[in-house]
C-alpha cells in the first residue's frame, strides 16, 4: 500500500465527505448553547455617579490639606458602597424585597471626586433602582464623614438618574451562539479527521483511492440532473462508457455500498464469491480464463472493505482493472 502522504486538500475532501459528521457537531453544541442561554437568568448592569464638590482656596497649604482630606474621603465613602448597612437602606430606597448583597460594586479613579456604582439586576428597571438607591444612601452617609475643615463645605450629590440598561450583559445570546458555530466547526473538522484516520472511506477524490489502496481509478460518475439521469440502467451504461472500461471489452462489475443499490442487481457480481460461483471455479478455487473486473464504489465505502473485495478477486483469478467512483 502506499504511503499516507496527505495535502490541505485532502484534508478538505475528508471534511468534505463526512461533513454530516461537522454539522452534526455544530448542531450539538448549538442546541447545547441555546439551552444554556434560554435557561440563563439576564442580568442588567446599571451605573449611577456620587459627585464629592469642595470650594477652591487661593492659598497653597490649604489647597493641598483640603487635596489631600477630599482623596482619603472618596475612597473611605467607595468603601461604604458594598457594607451591610448601605445596601440594606439603598434596598429600602429602591423598594426592593430581596438581599442586593453581591450585585453592588463602587470605584473612584485616582485624583478624582467622582464615585461611580455599579449595580446588577434581573431587569433593567431594577438595577437602575439600585444604582440610584446606593448612590443617593452614599451620599447621605457620606456627607456625615467630612472630616474638619471639609464639614461644612463638602457637599456629596448624585449625579442625575441611572439610566436603565438597553440589553443584559449576560448571558450574551449572540455571542454564545457564534462560539458555539465556530467551537462546533472546529470540534467537527478534527473529529471527522480523527475517524478517518481510523477508518478510513473512500472519499470522491481519485487522488486518495489510489494513494489509499493501490488501485487505477477509471473514472467518477456522479448521479443528479434529474431523476432519469439515475435510472440504475443509465447508471451502468455510463459507467460500461467510461474510456478505459469500453476498450477492455466485456467487464464485470463489483459494486460496494450505494452504488450496489444504484446499479441493476443483475448488472453486478457479488464482492464475496457464494457457494455456486465457488463450485464453479473448482477444488482449488481457480479459474482457466481470466475474467476483468471492475469495482465500483460510492464514497462512504470503507478503505478496508475495498480493498478486501480486490483481494476475494484476485482469489478468484479475476484481472482488476481499477476503480470507478460512483458518487
Amino acid at each position: 500500500m502506499v504511503p499516507d502522504t496527505r495535502s490541505l486538500l485532502d484534508y478538505l475532501l475528508i471534511v468534505r465527505d463526512r461533513y454530516q459528521v461537522v454539522l452534526g457537531t455544530v448542531g450539538v453544541l448549538l442546541c447545547a448553547a441555546l439551552v444554556v442561554s434560554l435557561g440563563t437568568a439576564s442580568v442588567y448592569v446599571a451605573e449611577a455617579r456620587v459627585v464629592l464638590s469642595v470650594p477652591l482656596e487661593n492659598d497653597t497649604r490649604v489647597l493641598e490639606t483640603g487635596t489631600h482630606y477630599t482623596d482619603r474621603l472618596v475612597r473611605s465613602c467607595t468603601e461604604l458602597a458594598t457594607r451591610e448597612a448601605t445596601l440594606g437602606a439603598a434596598a429600602a430606597r429602591a423598594g426592593l424585597a430581596a438581599d442586593p448583597a453581591g450585585l453592588v460594586s463602587a470605584r473612584s479613579k485616582r485624583d478624582t471626586t467622582i464615585i461611580e456604582v455599579r449595580a446588577e439586576g434581573p431587569t433593567a428597571a431594577r438595577a437602575a433602582r439600585l444604582a440610584d438607591g446606593v448612590a443617593a444612601e452614599m451620599a447621605t452617609v457620606c456627607d456625615a464623614l467630612a472630616p474638619g475643615a471639609l464639614a461644612d463645605t463638602a457637599d456629596f450629590a448624585v449625579s442625575g438618574v441611572a439610566a436603565e440598561p438597553d440589553f443584559a450583559v449576560w448571558p450574551r445570546r449572540r455571542l454564545t451562539v457564534a462560539l458555539a458555530v465556530l467551537v462546533g466547526l472546529l470540534a467537527g473538522t478534527a473529529l471527522a479527521i480523527g475517524l478517518d484516520r481510523v477508518a478510513p472511506r473512500v472519499g470522491r477524490s481519485s487522488q486518495r483511492i489510489e494513494q489509499g489502496t493501490g488501485l487505477r481509478a477509471l473514472g467518477r460518475i456522479r448521479p443528479g440532473g434529474g431523476r432519469g439521469r439515475n435510472r440504475p440502467e443509465l447508471l451502468e451504461a455510463r459507467v460500461r462508457g467510461l474510456p478505459l472500461l469500453a476498450h477492455a471489452g466485456r467487464v464485470d462489475l463489483i459494486a460496494l455500498g450505494a452504488a450496489a443499490r444504484r446499479l441493476p442487481p443483475d448488472a453486478v457480481r457479488p464482492a464475496v464469491p457464494g457457494r455456486q460461483e465457488l463450485a464453479l471455479t473448482g477444488r482449488a478455487g481457480r479459474r482457466s480464463v481470466r475474467r476483468p473486473v471492475a469495482l465500483v464504489v460510492s464514497p462512504e465505502v470503507p478503505v478496508e472493505e475495498l480493498v478486501a473485495a480486490e483481494r476475494s478477486a484476485l482469489r478468484r483469478t479475476d484481472d482488476v482493472l481499477g476503480v470507478v467512483l460512483l458518487g
